[in-house]
C-alpha cells in the first residue's frame, strides 16, 4: 500500500500504525508527509503517535514534512515533558522561521503551555548550556509577555553568565515598555514581586551594562502611568543605587528616587515659568536653579538616543578612533552642561581613552569622575561603548574664586 497525499482517508481504509511508522521513514517526501498527516488522524493510542511525529519535526530533511508533523502534534495536544523538551530544543536550535513559528504556536496552546514555559526557564538557567541557546530561550520567554515576566525577573538574580543576564535584562526592559505604552494592567501581586526581584538584581549586579538595563526597567515600571491609561502599578519604591566597587559611597543627594517622566519635568518647567509672584533673591535663585536642572534633565533624556545611535555607527577599535570619539563626546556634553553617568559610581563622568601595552591591541574607554575629595578617579573601562546614560553635570568649585590670605 503506497500512501499518497490525495488518497481519501476513512476509518475503514486507515493503514495500521506499523505501516504509518514505516511510511514516516520512506525516501519519498510526499509519502512521509502523508504519513505524518494520517498519524494525526489515526485511531492508534495517542502516546504511540507523539514520539514518532516529534522525531519527524526534529530530524526530517523536508520542511513540509516537519510542518505537517507539527500540525498533527498540535492536534494531539502534546503535554508530556519529554516530548515538549525535545520540541523546545528544536525550536531553540531551528533556523527556519516558518518551522520556528509552527513549533512555538503549537506549544503555546493549552495544555502544553505551562510545561513549555517551565522547560524554557530551566534552559535559560542551565549554566552548562551554550549562551546562544540560553539567550534564545530568554527571547522566546519574552514573546509570552506578562506570562513570563516573573520568571525573567528570577533569571536576573540566578543566571551567572553576564552575557545571558544582559539579554534577559533587555527582554525585561522591552516587555516593561510594551506594557506601559499599551496601558495594560499589571496584576498587583506580580507588580510587587517583579519590582522586588528587579531591586534585588539591581543592588547585586556587578556588570555595568546589566546594571544600567535593570535600572531602566525599574524606572519604566514605576514611572507615573500615561494620563490616558489606567495602569495598575504599585507605588514608587525606595530606589538606592548600589555602592561603588571601589568603596566610594554616593553622596546623599545622589541617593534619590529615579527621575520622573519627561512629562512631569515639562509640567514643572511650565509652572515655574508662569509663576509671576514676586520673590526675594534666595527664593528666586532657588527656583532658577531648579528650572535649570529640570531643563538639563529634559535635554539629557532627549539627546541620549541620538547620541548612542551615532556612536554605534562610529568605528571604535583603534586607539586613535577612541580618542576621536572621546574628544567629540566630551566637547558636546560640556557645552550642554551634561555628563555621562558612571556605570559604577553613578557620578557625572567624562570619557577617557587610554591603553595598557600596545595602543591598538589594548586600547580602551574609561569613565573618569570625581570622588568625595574632588579628585579625579577612573572607575570603569571597556573596549567598546555600550549605551551611555546622560545626566546633569555637577558644579565644580572655582579654583581661584577665593583669594589667599594676605593677598590683595
Amino acid at each position: 500500500m503506497r500512501l499518497t497525499l490525495d488518497a481519501p482517508v476513512s476509518h475503514s481504509n486507515q493503514p495500521s500504525l506499523l505501516h504509518l511508522l514505516e511510511a514516516l521513514k520512506d525516501q519519498n517526501d510526499d509519502v512521509r508527509q502523508c504519513a505524518a498527516m494520517m498519524m494525526g488522524k489515526s485511531r492508534a493510542q495517542r502516546e504511540q503517535r507523539i514520539e514518532p511525529l516529534t522525531e519527524r519535526v526534529r530530524n526530517d530533511s523536508s520542511t513540509e514534512v516537519r510542518l505537517t508533523a507539527m500540525k498533527s502534534l498540535s492536534e494531539l495536544e502534546v503535554n508530556d515533558e519529554r516530548n515538549v523538551s525535545k520540541l523546545t530544543q528544536t525550536l531553540l536550535e531551528e533556523s527556519d522561521p516558518v518551522v520556528q513559528a509552527a513549533i512555538y504556536n503549537a506549544l503555546r496552546q493549552k495544555p502544553s503551555a505551562t510545561v513549555f514555559k517551565n522547560v524554557l526557564v530551566r534552559t535559560l538557567c542551565n549554566e552548562r548550556l551554550p549562551a546562544k541557546v540560553r539567550i534564545r530561550a530568554a527571547n522566546v520567554l519574552g514573546e509570552m509577555e506578562l506570562a513570563a515576566l516573573s520568571e525573567l525577573g528570577d533569571a536576573l538574580i540566578k543566571v551567572e553568565a553576564a552575557e545571558v543576564r544582559r539579554n534577559v535584562a533587555k527582554v525585561v526592559v522591552r516587555l516593561a515598555m510594551a506594557v506601559k505604552e499599551a496601558g495594560d494592567a499589571i496584576d498587583a501581586d506580580l507588580s510587587h514581586s517583579l519590582l522586588a526581584k528587579l531591586k534585588a538584581a539591581h543592588s547585586n549586579e556587578k556588570n555595568h551594562a546589566v546594571f544600567d538595563l535593570v535600572e531602566v526597567a525599574l524606572y519604566v515600571l514605576i514611572r507615573p502611568p500615561h494620563p490616558r491609561k489606567d495602569v495598575a502599578l504599585t507605588p514608587k519604591p525606595d530606589y538606592i543605587p548600589r555602592e561603588s566597587k571601589e568603596g566610594e559611597g554616593l553622596k546623599e543627594e545622589q541617593r534619590t528616587n529615579p527621575p520622573d517622566s519627561p512629562s512631569i519635568w515639562q509640567a514643572r518647567i511650565k509652572a515655574i515659568v508662569e509663576d509671576s509672584s514676586p520673590r526675594d533673591w534666595p527664593a528666586a535663585a532657588s527656583q532658577g536653579k531648579e528650572l535649570l536642572s529640570l531643563a538639563k534633565r529634559l535635554v539629557a533624556h532627549r539627546l541620549a538616543v541620538p547620541l548612542n545611535a551615532r556612536l554605534q555607527k562610529q568605528p571604535q577599535d583603534s586607539y586613535q578612533e577612541k580618542q576621536e570619539i572621546v574628544s567629540w563626546v566630551n566637547k558636546e556634553l560640556r557645552e550642554l552642561g551634561l555628563a555621562i553617568r558612571c556605570p559604577r559610581t553613578g557620578r557625572p563622568a567624562i570619557l577617557v581613552a587610554d591603553f595598557r601595552d600596545n595602543a591598538d591591541d589594548s586600547s580602551r574607554f574609561r569613565f573618569e569622575s570625581r570622588n568625595d575629595d574632588n579628585r579625579r578617579t577612573r572607575t570603569f573601562s571597556g573596549n567598546h561603548l555600550t549605551d551611555l546614560v546622560l545626566i546633569e553635570d555637577e558644579l565644580r568649585p572655582e579654583p581661584f574664586a577665593k583669594k589667599s590670605p594676605g593677598r590683595k
